[in-house]
Parts: C-alpha cells; sequence; structure tokens
C-alpha cells in the first residue's frame, strides 16, 4: 500500500515537474516569436542591415545588432514601427545596394506587425468610460440591488441616432475618465 502511495505522489511530482519545463520553453528562447527572430529576421538583419546599423557606425543612431531576440526588439516599439516604415516605403536598404527579396521583406514585415500588433493588445489596458443608456442603466440597477425599479424611465431621452450598439460608435471613443 505504502509504495503505490509513494508511487502516485512520485508521479503528481514528475507530472508537475514536466508542466513546469513546457511552460518554461514556450515562455523562453524556445517561443515561436523568438523562432522566428532567431530564423528569419535576425539573418535578414546581418544580410541587408548590420553593415550600417551596428555598434561602431549606428547610421541613424540605429544599432541592430543589440536587438539579439525577439524580446529585445518588442520592447522598443517606436523603433520597431521605424523598422517597419522604412522597409515597407522601401528606402532600406538603400538605393545602390543589394536589394532583399519581396518575400524576405514581407516576412520580416508581417513580422514586425504582429509583434506590434501584441505589444498594443497587450498595452492596450486602458478602459474605456461611456455613458451608460437608459436601458443598460435599469438593467444595472436591477442587477446591482435586486431591485426591479427603472429610474432611468425619468431620464432625458437617448440620442435616436446613438442607441444601443450604435452609441459605442457615436460617443465611446470621445469619452475620456477623470481617473489617473
Amino acid at each position: 500500500m505504502e509504495v503505490m502511495s509513494l508511487i502516485r505522489r512520485n508521479s503528481f511530482w514528475a507530472a508537475i515537474a514536466m508542466l513546469g519545463l513546457a511552460q518554461a520553453t514556450t515562455v523562453g528562447q524556445g517561443s515561436p516569436a523568438n523562432v522566428t527572430f532567431t530564423k528569419s529576421i535576425q539573418p535578414f538583419f546581418a544580410k541587408n542591415c548590420y553593415g550600417c546599423h551596428n555598434p561602431k557606425l549606428k547610421t541613424g543612431g540605429l544599432n541592430l545588432e543589440a536587438y539579439t531576440s525577439a524580446a529585445s526588439l518588442s520592447q522598443d516599439p517606436d523603433q520597431s514601427e521605424k523598422i517597419l516604415k522604412k522597409l515597407q516605403a522601401g528606402e532600406m536598404p538603400p538605393k545602390g545596394l543589394p536589394r532583399p527579396s519581396a518575400d524576405e521583406v514581407k516576412t520580416v514585415t508581417t513580422w514586425i506587425e504582429s509583434e506590434l500588433d501584441l505589444q498594443t493588445e497587450s498595452d492596450s489596458g486602458r478602459v474605456l468610460t461611456r455613458r451608460l443608456n437608459r436601458v443598460e442603466y435599469n438593467n444595472t440597477v436591477r442587477d446591482l440591488l435586486g431591485v426591479d425599479v427603472r429610474p432611468a424611465d425619468d431620464f432625458p431621452q437617448d440620442d435616436s441616432a446613438c442607441r444601443g450598439a450604435a452609441f459605442f460608435r457615436c460617443y465611446g471613443s470621445r469619452l475620456r475618465g477623470t481617473g489617473g
């Protein structure tokens, strides 16, 4: 009996350890973004950009060799945006230097765009403050207080062009919270 209990307990901890190792691998160097960076983005930079954008020259104030992982480039969204715009406009590499193929540029620009989108999604923790319409107000009072009263029925009418889901399109982006 004790042997079976010991085996079960050790199997449980072994499974926990395996899950922890799997999680550490996905978050660290083996993450899909970092694999793409290592296999596609960094070689592209080395072939087309490091000649001018290195620690010595820093042409345009940019040292691309400093970006050694996907995370390091993602942590600098302003610079990522500049790189993206220069590549999309065909300004880099400059005229007179060998040009990368359209597929190579597309791979790099698509990757940078996706990283910027992820950064924007994760940083957009701002919650949009907006006014409740009369129906939403009544429902909120009912749900919070458990009382079926309709205080918003005495409020002025909602703008007819901005009722329901259209309300968000009309006012949501213009309203700002007063909190910090």
